[in-house]
């Protein structure tokens, strides 16, 4: 009786620890899905699956209005990944545009329907949102060298 108990127990955790490494699994790939949809939606660039993640914090801030929010995140990618969003970056609409305010670049953005324009600085990307976008402001660093991302998107 006591070995049939025992025999049970074992089965139980067993079961118990797959469930858990289950739902602990899915979060992971759910948290880098979610890292990488956000490049994809604030940015129009695809990164791949296969990146490092360095740092993810999100900051809350008690007392605002709604629910507003500050989430930083910054990703190691691959050699062969950085040469990929490079060239996305460098074939992107208005890439390295200078705005001067006098002939804005945003009006053009947003005839184009674009989220934003890219800006090579040394070695390091930027990201310069479409002003629309004022309930969700992102920025959007990539070093070529570090081979970095590094994304701060802050819900208002």
């Amino acid at each position: 009786m006591k070995k049939i108990l025992q025999k049970r127990l074992i089965k139980i955790v067993k079961w118990v620890v797959i469930v858990l490494i289950l739902f602990k699994v899915t979060f992971y790939l759910l948290g880098r899905l979610d890292m990488k949809n956000t490049i994809k939606r604030n940015s129009g660039i695809e990164i791949s699956y296969f990146f490092k993640v360095m740092e993810n914090k999100t900051f809350h801030y008690p007392g605002a209005f709604d629910s507003d929010y500050t989430w930083v995140f910054k990703l190691k990618v691959s050699e062969k990944d950085i040469k990929k969003i490079s060239e996305q970056i460098e074939n992107s609409k208005f890439y390295n545009a200078k705005d001067d305010y006098s002939n804005s670049i945003y009006d053009s953005l947003t005839t184009y329907n674009l989220k934003g324009y890219w800006v090579l600085d040394k070695n390091v990307y930027e990201f310069y949102q479409a002003v629309e976008q004022w309930k969700e402001i992102t920025t959007i660093q990539i070093d070529r060298l570090e081979r970095t991302i590094e994304v701060n998107l802050t819900h208002l």
